[in-house]
């Protein structure tokens, strides 16, 4: 029976709604496959604590996610949590500013003002302390146990964990930037910047643990952003390139990039960037903000991904990439597949995976532990 042209239009558009309907189906599933990638993930809150906050009377708290801890201060009063959040035990000391650095054994906390220094165990128990060091400008605690204490602009402090004097370095002119420890093979590196001449000179130290000054090299017209390790291989990451550096302090090989690295994180024979492209945003584009990460093991970037908003922090989890915004977070695996994104509803200002795989979220007044696990 031959059809009249109404029943050919009728036909023609019944075709047109179901072939849309298959290609949105396709593309929401696609759209889909990109936010879980090749399996979902769940980002599970298992705990949220919330602390004192009364911005009148300057009750602002603080968090320190260690180890597998997280310590917070709350006016004069430290608190210590464990990985499931539950308190544990608490101490009121003279602390006003303080700065916090540990390892899976102890923890030290540095008063910044005082110059006091104290080391606790995780039982709550002081293990030592020494007072009036000085203006306090950085605290790290190695795996071995060195405390490194950055007193002032231009020295550190070395002590062992029942806080005996190991060693004091000093750089001759310029502030300390950046300190790195090699725990391979217990190298201190520093990086020294000085600009009083106007311009930008920056010396890389190479020091032993006890004092002793290995060597150093001149980097001129150079910002050093951040030191990382391969063995006993220094990877750079400045203002000009990717410097890998020997053990002898030779350059071993140089990536240039153009750009403004604003974050960086090392694992996994991976280094991730995040870089801001200032030639981007001169050609009027809308995504300056570029995620590099360079694959140190084959020499080359393994993947790139462009935003309009810069991340404001990047870690690893187990072999991805976590990257986060102020309540977003994305996961990626080493090859730039996105794995999954998650929206927490409300703005949080910092994320750490804590060592049993528990990821610490902080917000202004308030903490959140969570499980992220494939399903």
């Amino acid at each position: 029976m031959k059809r009249t042209r109404g029943e050919k239009f009728i036909s023609f558009l019944l075709f047109v709604v179901i072939a849309l309907g298959i290609s949105n189906r396709q593309m929401i599933a696609q759209e889909v496959r990109g936010l879980v990638g090749r399996g979902e993930y769940a980002l599970t809150r298992i705990k949220t604590v919330t602390l004192d906050y009364d911005l009148e009377n300057a009750v602002i708290p603080a968090f320190y996610p260690l180890y597998n801890d997280i310590v917070t201060l709350e006016g004069t009063r430290l608190t210590l949590y464990n990985h499931e959040g539950e308190a544990q035990w608490q101490v009121v000391n003279d602390f006003s500013q303080v700065l916090i650095g540990g390892n899976e054994n102890f923890f030290a906390v540095a008063n910044q003002e005082s110059g006091d220094l104290y080391v606790y165990d995780y039982r709550s128990d002081i293990k030592a302390r020494t007072l009036g060091l000085g203006e306090i400008k950085g605290i790290a605690v190695t795996e071995k146990g060195y405390i490194i204490v950055q007193v002032g602009e231009g020295g550190l402090e070395i002590f062992d964990p029942r806080l005996n004097l190991v060693a004091t370095l000093r750089i001759n002119q310029g502030e300390i930037t950046r300190v790195a420890f090699n725990e391979a093979d217990d190298q201190i590196y520093l990086v020294g910047l000085d600009m009083a001449s106007g311009q930008v000179n920056t010396t890389l130290y190479k020091y032993g643990v006890a004092g002793d000054l290995v060597g150093s090299v001149e980097l001129a017209d150079e910002v050093v952003f951040d030191l990382f390790f391969e063995d006993l291989t220094l990877i750079k990451v400045s203002d000009l390139e990717i410097g890998v550096i020997g053990e002898d302090l030779l350059m071993k090989k140089q990536i240039p990039f153009t750009g403004l690295v604003d974050r960086a994180v090392y694992g996994h024979h991976r280094l991730v960037l995040q870089n801001f492209d200032q030639d981007s945003k001169n050609m009027g584009r809308d995504k300056v903000y570029d995620l590099l990460v360079y694959d140190t093991l084959e020499e080359k970037v393994s993947f790139k991904r462009s935003y309009e908003e810069a991340f404001i922090g990047m870690t690893f989890f187990n072999e991805n990439i976590l990257c986060y915004s102020n309540n977003t977070i994305m996961l990626y695996d080493l090859n730039g597949i996105l794995l999954g994104e998650f929206n927490l509803g409300r703005d949080f200002t910092k994320l750490a995976v804590l060592e049993k795989g528990r990821i610490f979220i902080q917000g202004v007044d308030y903490f959140e532990i969570h499980t992220l696990e494939k399903q």
